[in-house]
């Protein structure tokens, strides 16, 4: 379920930023790098929330890589931190913003 919502949210960011009409295959290729650029956010911002022990406990989450998937990610983050999805809707608001303006530039 959060990886359909991924890239629904994704597809529409790229729509939101003018990019209707690719390929297929570009597209897809897009949305993965794109994926892992939010992956990137959403770690990084997320961590920031999270007590010393909770970091030390996700570290151990982190090491069994081909084990620990988004839903496993998405538990640990809704158990660790207060107010999870306010904070998550908040992150992907920023990166759909930041991603649009920058776009925007390029595009001028």
């Amino acid at each position: 379920m959060a990886q359909n919502f991924i890239q629904q949210f994704l597809e529409q960011t790229m729509q939101k930023a003018g990019f209707t009409d690719l390929s297929p295959e570009f597209s897809k290729a897009y949305q993965e790098k794109l994926e892992l650029l939010l992956a990137k956010k959403i770690g990084i911002e997320a961590t920031a929330f999270l007590s010393d022990a909770a970091i030390e406990e996700l570290t151990k989450i982190m090491a069994e890589k081909p084990k620990t998937g988004p839903a496993k990610l998405f538990d640990f983050y809704s158990q660790n931190i207060p107010n999870f999805v306010d904070k998550m809707a908040s992150i992907f608001k920023d990166f759909q913003d930041n991603y649009i303006a920058t776009m925007a530039q390029i595009n001028k």
